[in-house]
């Protein structure tokens, strides 16, 4: 659910880029999307500008929201956190497939991968902050890695150097 920028729009990116997942590399995910229909059009552009805000790191962008909706309350309130729920147990389920698939590669793979994960996991950094550590960090890689790197196939957003991700025209 991250971003880049290049010279194409982002309707060209995602039809470029598409991965099933149901939203746009800017877009607001799924479930959060849902809470749409709970706000007045004032709130639902507010709520798009945050996420839509790519200077914000992870950490800022989640406070945005949570604060978002806490101004808000009551119903709205109750279904944001129900919605964070359930965007939080979907991830751990990703999470968990993409585990499996890693158990058969190499050690060099592995920790390609384990490097990614922690660049992911640094709620500092903005969305092309995230990107540019990824791709400088697969750039690194001998080719016999990459070629391994590109076969498995992460379950969000194509994932970090799958086949078809272009570093130079999107985000993670």
């Amino acid at each position: 659910m991250i971003f880049r920028v290049a010279a194409m729009s982002g309707h060209q990116q995602h039809q470029r880029h598409s991965h099933g997942h149901g939203h746009g590399h800017h877009g607001i995910p799924p479930p959060m999307r849902d809470l749409e229909n709970e706000l007045n059009e004032e709130q639902k552009q507010e709520f798009k500008a945050i996420f839509q805000d790519d200077s914000l790191s992870k950490e800022q962008r989640r406070q945005k929201v949570k604060e978002f909706f806490e101004k808000i309350g009551g119903d709205t309130l109750t279904k944001y956190n129900n919605a964070k729920e359930k965007m939080e147990a979907h991830r751990a389920e990703k999470r968990a497939k993409f585990e499996e698939k890693l158990k058969g590669l190499s050690d060099e793979a592995k920790k390609h991968f384990a490097k990614v994960k922690e660049i992911k996991n640094d709620s500092h950094l903005n969305r092309t902050q995230t990107h540019e550590k990824i791709k400088q960090l697969f750039d690194g890689l001998p080719e016999k890695v990459k070629e391994e790197v590109k076969s498995v196939k992460p379950s969000h957003c194509g994932g970090p150097c799958s086949p078809g991700h272009d570093h130079g025209k999107h985000q993670h």
